[in-house]
């Protein structure tokens, strides 16, 4: 009998060394799996902000793409942050009046602190927030033109350059640069 009694107190004795190390080994791996999650969602939301710079960024370009590519006229300021365009009449199916006229409204898109605006002189439309003033993949970060005008003296192409910054994770900026050259499809029909 007493045999059997020590044989349970060091039975019991074990077992409470093997919970002890079993919560210890189960600690360190939900240590392990817990900064393996929040490691893994910090990369998320980066990613999701350069995302967003990115989706930004490319529907500014669109968006102002859509609206010169049809333009009559476009020209570009000296400093390359703003441009005024004409575009041509249309009738009531949104077709091209023939020969191409003026519609009377002059349009600007223009960067106005960090938003590009698309404006007609009586309403403003917001095209991109957040634009940044200075290129963020250049190593010296120096300012940019927004609007480039191409060669010659009437400016058949606008090369418009956006780069945007948004607030990612923990108040780091996830930087996006778009570039895209727009060639103005009525500009041979007027200056014919």
């Amino acid at each position: 009998m007493k045999h059997s009694t020590r044989r349970n107190r060091l039975r019991s004795g074990l077992t409470t060394v093997e919970l002890l190390t079993a919560a210890t080994i189960s600690t360190l791996v939900l240590g392990v799996l817990m900064s393996t999650m929040i490691m893994g969602s910090s990369s998320w939301i980066r990613g999701l902000g350069r995302i967003e710079a990115e989706g930004g960024s490319q529907m500014a370009i669109k968006r102002v793409s859509d609206q010169l590519r049809e333009a009559m006229v476009v020209q570009v300021d000296a400093s390359g942050k703003s441009l005024t365009y004409r575009l041509p009449m249309m009738d009531k199916t949104k077709q091209f009046i023939y020969p191409l006229t003026w519609d009377g409204v002059t349009r600007s898109i223009a960067l106005v602190g960090t938003d590009l605006i698309l404006s007609d002189g009586q309403t403003n439309v917001t095209l991109a927030r957040g634009v940044a003033a200075t290129d963020p993949m250049d190593p010296g970060h120096r300012s940019y033109k927004v609007f480039i005008p191409g060669p010659g003296l009437v400016t058949r192409q606008v090369t418009l350059q956006l780069a945007l910054d948004r607030n990612s994770y923990k108040r780091e900026i996830a930087s996006s640069r778009t570039r895209e050259t727009i060639f103005l499809r009525n500009i041979s029909a007027v200056t014919k």
